[in-house]
């Protein structure tokens, strides 16, 4: 099971290949002209697919844009499955341009329809990603209080902070509020000893939604066999050994996120 991802390209193996992002479908490139289209970009797109014609000669397409009209949105749906129904071609010439011209946009949008499947599963809403914390997965409880500290500490030496989930109360449930701060984090670290049931669950969704997992272990042991062959950082639980793991943490995550910047 290959449950880490990232880490500077060294957990992915070099014959793995990515699956391409799914075009945008109509709803989806609707949405995406709404929000970006100014009137420079219809013309544009008339002249790539043969459309200037039906573009300049709808009776409200421009100008509910330059109006900004309610019926806007309804209009360029409209012009959409027009084209889609012309079966000439003009609909895939409008979704090269979308993905090309306004790349970013398309795949967060791509992304959050992947990620409703799982939001349908778990319960969480989906939000955009904000990548400003670093989420940190391992048991509650006083007796991990040094570790946390290590970690903490190196965290302070990165642009983001860390952030443990029993220190975020947003929800009544504390499931949706481990969740969501896995999907605002930049990067995940999950620590492995004593093999906690819940932490090997964080670690899964963290990876199934793309996260940079950074693992580590007091006891190589509770790595499991699968997992072995993949980086980690071992550490022992003595002042001694907190501060290397406070010392290699600090140097991987600002391999990852950069370091703070001091004034």
């Amino acid at each position: 099971m290959a449950f880490l991802y990232g880490m500077e390209g060294e957990l992915a193996s070099p014959n793995e290949s990515v699956d391409p992002v799914e075009p945008p479908k109509l709803l989806q490139l609707k949405d995406l002209v709404v929000e970006n289209f100014n009137q420079e970009n219809f013309l544009e797109v008339g002249i790539l697919s043969g459309w200037t014609d039906q573009i300049r000669n709808h009776n409200r397409l421009l100008r509910g844009l330059s109006w900004g009209d309610p019926d806007y949105p309804g209009n360029v749906l409209d012009t959409i499955t027009r084209m889609d129904d012309a079966k000439d071609g003009s609909i895939d010439k409008l979704r090269s341009y979308v993905e090309t011209k306004f790349a970013s946009e398309a795949q967060a949008i791509a992304e959050a329809v992947a990620f409703s499947g799982a939001q349908r599963s778990l319960g969480y809403n989906f939000v955009r990603s904000r990548n400003d914390v670093i989420g940190v997965m391992m048991p509650f409880g006083a007796s991990f209080g040094p570790e946390y500290g290590a970690i903490k500490g190196a965290c302070e030496t990165t642009p983001l902070p860390a952030s443990r989930a029993d220190e975020v109360w947003n929800s009544s449930v504390l499931i949706n509020d481990i969740l969501e701060l896995i999907n605002h984090s930049a990067v995940v670290i999950c620590d492995l000893t004593g093999r906690n049931e819940n932490v090997f669950y964080e670690l899964g969704i963290a990876h199934a939604w793309g996260k940079p997992v950074i693992p580590i272990t007091q006891n190589s042991e509770d790595v499991p066999f699968d997992l072995r062959h993949h980086r980690y950082l071992t550490y022992l639980n003595n002042k001694e050994g907190l501060g290397i793991l406070q010392r290699e943490l600090s140097a991987k995550l600002q391999s990852l996120l950069g370091e703070k910047p001091w004034f």
